[in-house]
């Protein structure tokens, strides 16, 4: 309801009285708005936040640092929470709701590499990394595949987060560069990974179908499934949650899963390679 309010005030030209009506609702929360607006480009709202550029699909209140800490918990760092000197890969960092908590997490001797297939949310995401100075951060825009060949992936007119992989030809989808984990992690000169979040929509089987080298370096993951696109009706692509967990069982992953009836936590596949910990 109050999204739509502010949405309406936006499309109608009201942006003066928008702008003090979201920095009266960030200051009775306790938190110093400096500034806000809208990207027409890249279809997005931002929010600076106690100092932080936020991006955000909609002109709400829910952005912080805080937030999408609690956020990064809940959900990909239930099990294990990047700490200083980590190596923290995010494939499918989308506009990086993640990837500023990991930065903050893993400090200056750490290192983030944020992979994002679309070309205009990987443009957010880089905009992002330089506004809030993430030197740890390298932002690469390419789509985890199966192959190193092109891809095709959906651009959502109205958002990002169900972007996916796509076989149509249509006036959303475009041809991303396509790169195996394995390459990517030869390519980048990899030689730990503490941490891998991944969220790409179904395209995990084909992640896992492109790492069959470089998983020996992966200690710990948090692989988000989507088996629940499937049970709504969308394609078979989706149903990747047992390709998933018998992949990392057959290399001697420990995994952990939770049942909480939040659809999206309990689609997380939790894993820890056994050979690594200690």
């Amino acid at each position: 309801m109050v999204n739509n309010l502010l949405s309406w005030l936006y499309s109608n030209g009201y942006y003066s009285i928008l702008k003090v009506i979201i920095k009266i609702m960030y200051f009775l929360r306790g938190d110093q708005l400096s500034d806000v607006g809208y990207d027409k480009g890249l279809r997005l709202w931002y929010f600076v936040v106690n100092g932080f550029f936020i991006w955000s699909t909609g002109p709400g209140w829910i952005a912080s640092l805080h937030y999408l800490h609690q956020r990064l918990t809940y959900y990909f760092c239930f099990y294990y929470l990047p700490k200083e000197g980590d190596v923290v890969i995010d494939i499918g960092a989308g506009i990086g709701e993640e990837v500023l908590s990991l930065s903050n997490l893993v400090g200056k001797h750490g290192k983030i590499l944020a992979i994002e297939a679309t070309p205009r949310i990987s443009k957010a995401l880089l905009l992002l990394k330089e506004k809030n100075s993430l030197d740890n951060t390298t932002v690469i825009n390419a789509a985890i595949n199966n192959l190193d060949e092109k891809i095709r992936v959906e651009d959502d007119i109205e958002g990002y987060v169900a972007n996916t992989v796509s076989n149509r030809n249509s006036h959303t989808s475009l041809a991303i560069d396509g790169i195996t984990f394995d390459s990517l992690i030869k390519k980048e000169k990899i030689k730990r990974i503490d941490f891998l979040k991944v969220n790409i929509e179904g395209a995990e089987q084909l992640l896992i179908q492109g790492m069959r080298d470089s998983i020996v370096l992966v200690r710990n993951l948090a692989i988000s499934c989507h088996d629940f696109r499937f049970l709504k009706g969308e394609s078979e692509f989706y149903r990747t949650k047992d390709i998933v967990t018998k992949f990392l069982i057959e290399r001697d992953f420990e995994i952990n899963q939770r049942s909480t009836g939040d659809t999206l936590v309990d689609h997380i596949v939790y894993a820890r390679n056994k050979k690594l910990q200690g």
